[in-house]
């Protein structure tokens, strides 16, 4: 590389690039350590190790490199626009929800949302607000619901 040129090469191809030039040096070097090893010898263990090293997964990204979020959404249920302004949704009586819970739940309510609508909990894309349909191996969602009043003592 000269002083002030850079050429992308994708980090793939610069890591292969760098251990064929470690191997040949190390190879070199052994045999210079070694001169009466065999250089087929030599090439035969490289090639062994180099075949028994398992494809790399480019795809798969770890879970903590990913910016992932869990939401809580709901399909409302209420016919509206819920513009402010909208005169049929001001004086229609089931609104779309602001929000996905109740105020409040008594014990052994069903969590929906105001609109009798099931609660979900999404996983989301931080990145671009879209919902992650990628795999997530070894993750698990525990969820605790607490009864509030019991909480607070």
């Amino acid at each position: 590389i000269c002083a002030g040129l850079t050429v992308a090469v994708p980090l793939q191809e610069y890591v292969r690039s760098r251990l064929l030039q470690f191997i040949r040096g190390f190879g070199t070097r052994v045999l210079q350590l070694a001169p009466d090893l065999h250089p087929t010898l030599l090439d035969r263990a490289v090639r062994d190790v180099l075949e028994v090293l398992p494809q790399p997964d480019y795809g798969l990204v770890p879970v903590d490199m990913l910016e992932l979020q869990l939401v809580f959404r709901h399909d409302c249920l209420a016919l509206g626009c819920n513009e402010p302004q909208c005169v049929l949704c001001q004086h229609n009586s089931q609104r779309r929800c602001a929000v996905n819970f109740c105020k409040k739940y008594l014990v052994n309510d069903r969590m929906v949302a105001r609109c009798g609508a099931g609660i979900r909990v999404e996983v989301v894309d931080r990145a671009n607000g879209k919902v992650f349909d990628g795999e997530l191996p070894d993750v698990f969602l525990e969820l605790f619901i607490l009864d509030g009043a019991q909480y607070d003592q």
